[in-house]
């Protein structure tokens, strides 16, 4: 059975909750107790599925819909290798052949890996968009020519927040290293 509520005062009851207290809940991110089900998101349209138990789509106020989280798993991972070119790199020495790999253009490929990690596994209308970084650390130069592995595993999933734990090596050389975070959002705000 599929009930469908609006975040109004209504006078009805669903399991002896109000749809005011249900909106409520669903904008705090609370879980309505006794029915396994957790809100992933503050919305104030919904629909519940009884037989699962579990809210199907959030899509107003930043929530998300359950379905493009249900492919996401922790493990999830993507590789990239990538030749250090000149557009990727700086030389603060001012020397010629200096130029080593900017840790700014390490960072675009460890965001780039992460996309990669999990954007394959979202639903057409979806997409990720990155809001941290954290422990950043570039420990080795890496010269014009030399190629760089990142690796970024997807580690962590909470509602539609996503954190990646992520390796840069240059060969056996390990060049850096960071954890980053990403949300998962709608292409379409309006949907």
């Amino acid at each position: 059975m599929r009930q469908t509520w609006r975040g109004e005062v209504a006078s009805d009851r669903w399991h002896g909750i109000s749809e005011l207290t249900r909106w409520l809940f669903c904008y705090n991110m609370a879980a309505i107790p006794g029915l396994k089900a957790r809100i992933c998101g503050a919305t104030n349209t919904s629909t519940f599925d009884e037989s699962d138990n579990q809210f199907l789509t959030f899509n107003v106020l930043g929530g998300i819909n359950k379905m493009a989280m249900e492919n996401l798993k922790t493990g999830q991972s993507a590789e990239l290798e990538v030749e250090v070119t000149k557009d990727l790199t700086t030389n603060r020495m001012g020397r010629e052949g200096a130029d080593v790999l900017s840790t700014p253009s390490l960072l675009g490929l460890m965001e780039n890996a992460s996309i990669q990690a999990s954007d394959k596994f979202l639903p057409e209308g979806f997409t990720t968009v990155g809001y941290a970084v954290d422990g950043l650390r570039h420990i080795a130069p890496t010269n014009i020519g030399e190629k760089v592995q990142v690796k970024s595993v997807l580690t962590d999933i909470d509602r539609n927040r996503l954190t990646y734990e992520i390796e840069a090596h240059e060969g056996d050389k390990k060049i850096g290293n960071a954890v980053h975070k990403r949300a998962v959002i709608p292409t379409n705000p309006d949907a």
